[in-house]
């Protein structure tokens, strides 16, 4: 199953969600939790760790769900 990274837009649960992105755009897909979460950790930001990251994920402030649990808005 596809899992994709979202976060809520600026923050704000009320708001939708945005999405980890191509260069072109598009949402990227990972085979699975375990693999989102690894290029999370190749991409965090110099004064972040691990256990920010865990933190962030279980207090959904950045979410890694399946593909078919997401709610993705085609804009074009």
């Amino acid at each position: 199953m596809k899992h994709v990274i979202a976060r809520h837009i600026e923050g704000i649960s009320l708001n939708g969600r945005e999405y980890c992105l191509d260069d072109e755009g598009n949402i990227v897909f990972f085979e699975s939790f375990e693999s989102a979460k690894a290029h999370l950790l190749e991409h965090l930001q110099p004064d972040s760790t691990k256990e920010d990251l865990d933190i962030d994920i279980e207090n959904g402030v950045i979410m890694i769900e399946p593909y078919e649990d997401c709610h993705v808005i085609n804009a074009s």
